[in-house]
C-alpha cells in the first residue's frame, strides 16, 4: 500500500511538471488544482495514513510525505509566480495611457481594485495553511507595488516638473517639503508670464478623479489593514505592508490635490480667502465664508466620484485654509476691545465651520485617526 501510493503520488507530480510546461496555465487555474490539493488530496491522505496500522519503528504510510510536500511546494510556487507576472500586467495594461478614467469617473480605481481583491479572496480561502498564506501574502505585496508604479507613473504628468522628478525618487521622508518646494516654484513660475501656462496646467476634471483614485486605493489598504489585524495569518507583516502603502497612495492623492487647489480653488475663490483676516476693531470668525467656498468648490470638482475623493480634497483646502489663518494671525493679530473671550468664540466659530466640512466630505475619521487634524492650530486657540 505505501508502494502503491507513493508511486500514485509521483505520476501525479509527473503530470503535473508536464501540464505546466505544455500548456502554460493562467494563474487561477493553478489555484483551483492547489485549493482541491490543500482542502480535499492532502486531508484525504492524512486520514488514510492515521488510519494505516503501524508497527515496530515504522509509524504508518510514511513515504508518500516527502512527495506530497513536493506537490504542494510546486503548485503554491507555481501560482504565486504566474499570480505576480499575471498582476504586473494587468496593472501595466490598466494604468496605460489609452486606458484612464475619464469623466464622469464612479469609481476611477475600478481596474486595480478587481485585481487586488482576488488576491484577498484567494487568501481568504488558504487562511488555515500557513504556507499558502504567505504565498498569498507575497503576491498582495508584488500586486501593491506594480499599482503604485502604475498609479504614480500615470499621474506623473499632472504634476508640476519639480514634484515629478522628486516622486519618482519615491523617499518615504521629507514628502511635505518636498511639496511645499514644488508649490513654491509653481508660484513662483505662475508669476511670471508664459504663453503656454494655460496649455500646462491640467484639467479640473483629470486632477480629481487623478487624487480619488490613489484616495480609493489607500483606503482599499486601510480597510484591509484592520481585517488583517484580525484574520489573517502573517498578521504582523501585511498590517505594516498594509499600513506602509495606505500611506504611499495617500501621500501620491495629497499631492495631486494640493494642485488641484493650488490651480483652481484660490483662483476661483480670491474674494473669499482675502476674507480671512483680522480687523483693527473688532476680533470675529473669519473661515466662513472660505468654508463655504471649499463645499462648493468639492461639490463640483468631485461630483459623481467616490466619497473619499472629496475627504482628501477637504483635507488638502483645510490645510491651505488653516495655513493662511496662522499666516495673518502671525502677521496681523487682532487688536480688539472686547479682548481674549470674544476671540476666544471667534476661533471656535472658525474651527466648527471647519469641521463642519470635514464632517461633510467624511474627513473627519481621517483626521481623527491621524492625530494631528488640520484646524490644530485653531484649537489651541490664542
Amino acid at each position: 500500500a505505501d508502494g502503491a501510493l507513493a508511486e500514485y503520488l509521483a505520476r501525479m507530480q509527473l503530470n503535473l511538471e508536464r501540464w505546466l510546461h505544455d500548456d502554460d496555465p493562467f494563474a487561477e487555474d493553478v489555484a483551483d488544482l492547489a485549493h482541491w490539493f490543500l482542502r480535499d488530496a492532502r486531508p484525504g491522505l492524512e486520514l488514510f495514513d492515521a488510519g494505516w496500522p503501524s508497527s515496530g519503528d515504522l509509524h504508518g504510510l510514511a513515504h508518500w510525505r516527502a512527495t506530497a510536500d513536493t506537490l504542494e511546494h510546486l503548485l503554491l510556487c507555481e501560482w504565486e509566480s504566474r499570480s505576480c507576472d499575471e498582476v504586473a500586467r494587468e496593472m501595466q495594461a490598466a494604468f496605460a495611457a489609452g486606458a484612464r478614467p475619464s469623466p464622469p469617473a464612479s469609481n476611477p480605481a475600478e481596474e486595480p481594485l478587481r485585481a487586488l481583491d482576488s488576491i484577498i479572496r484567494q487568501w481568504d480561502a488558504w487562511h488555515e495553511h500557513a504556507a499558502a498564506c504567505d504565498r498569498s501574502a507575497s503576491v498582495l505585496i508584488a500586486a501593491l507595488n506594480a499599482v503604485l508604479r502604475g498609479y504614480r507613473a500615470a499621474t506623473r504628468h499632472l504634476l508640476p516638473a519639480a514634484a515629478g522628478a522628486e516622486h519618482s525618487a519615491s523617499r518615504p521622508h521629507g514628502g511635505a517639503e518636498r511639496l511645499s518646494k514644488a508649490l513654491h516654484d509653481l508660484a513662483r513660475r505662475g508669476g511670471k508670464k508664459h504663453t503656454s501656462k494655460h496649455q500646462a496646467t491640467p484639467s479640473m476634471s483629470d486632477l480629481a478623479i487623478a487624487s480619488t483614485e490613489g484616495a480609493q486605493l489607500s483606503e482599499w489598504c486601510t480597510n484591509q489593514r484592520a481585517r488583517a489585524r484580525n484574520q489573517f495569518s502573517a498578521s504582523a507583516v501585511c498590517v505594516d505592508v498594509l499600513t506602509a502603502f495606505a500611506a504611499a497612495f495617500e501621500r501620491e492623492a495629497s499631492a495631486i490635490c494640493a494642485i488641484l487647489v493650488e490651480a483652481y480653488f484660490q483662483p476661483a475663490h480670491q474674494q473669499a480667502l482675502r476674507a480671512i483676516r483680522f480687523g483693527a476693531h473688532g476680533a470675529g470668525p473669519v473661515l466662513l465664508a472660505a468654508c463655504d467656498a471649499a463645499n462648493a468648490f468639492i461639490e463640483e470638482a468631485f461630483a459623481g466620484t467616490p466619497h473619499c475623493g472629496g475627504a482628501i480634497a477637504c483635507t488638502a483646502i483645510s490645510d491651505m485654509l488653516v495655513r493662511r489663518w496662522a499666516n495673518q494671525f502671525r502677521r496681523s493679530p487682532p487688536r480688539a476691545a472686547s479682548g481674549r473671550p470674544q476671540l476666544c468664540r471667534a476661533l471656535d466659530a472658525d474651527l466648527l465651520a471647519l469641521r463642519a466640512v470635514a464632517a461633510r466630505w467624511g474627513a473627519d475619521a481621517s483626521w481623527a485617526a491621524g492625530g494631528a487634524p488640520p484646524g490644530q492650530p485653531l484649537h489651541q486657540g490664542p
